[in-house]
Parts: structure tokens; C-alpha cells; sequence
């Protein structure tokens, strides 16, 4: 099993490769992009984003609160669409 580490290790490599593909973009903003691009991903091909998008953030919590559980934390997410168009 990979450590936190090697995990971030693998993340930022991914990032790398995509900030050279995507142009000048902040660690942040290249994090925040390709996020939003997964989701037209999964549009695309038949995935739940939002289902898949929470079950990564339940294992990650899982994997920085207790390394050895079993048992990762639900998660919600909610999405409110803004009603002003000002």
C-alpha cells in the first residue's frame, strides 16, 4: 500500500502533466481545472461525477484522519444554483 506522500507524489506528477497541456496556470487554478474538466469527463462517458467526486473526498478524509480505517465518512455534496444573473 502507498503512502500519503507517494500518493501526492503521484497527484503532482498528474498536475505537472497537465499545467504543460493546459497553458499558464497556477497550482490552484491547474487543481480547481482539471477538476472541472474530470466532470465533463464523466459527462461524457456515462460516470457520476458528483457520486465519484464525493466517494474521493470520503477516502481521502478516511486516509488523513485514520490510515487504517476501513470505513470512510459519507459525503454530501450540494449544489445551489445561484438565482442572480446581475
Amino acid at each position: 500500500m502507498s503512502t500519503k506522500l507517494e500518493r501526492a507524489h503521484r497527484a503532482e506528477r498528474c498536475l505537472d502533466y497537465y499545467r504543460d497541456l493546459a497553458g499558464d496556470l497556477s497550482v490552484g487554478e491547474a487543481v480547481t481545472d482539471l477538476v472541472a474538466n474530470i466532470g465533463h469527463f464523466c459527462v461524457e462517458h456515462d460516470l457520476t461525477y458528483l457520486y465519484l467526486l464525493a466517494r474521493g473526498i470520503s477516502h481521502w478524509r478516511l486516509e488523513m484522519t485514520d490510515p487504517d480505517g476501513i470505513v470512510p465518512p459519507e459525503v454530501t455534496i450540494t449544489i445551489h444554483e445561484s438565482t442572480d444573473h446581475a
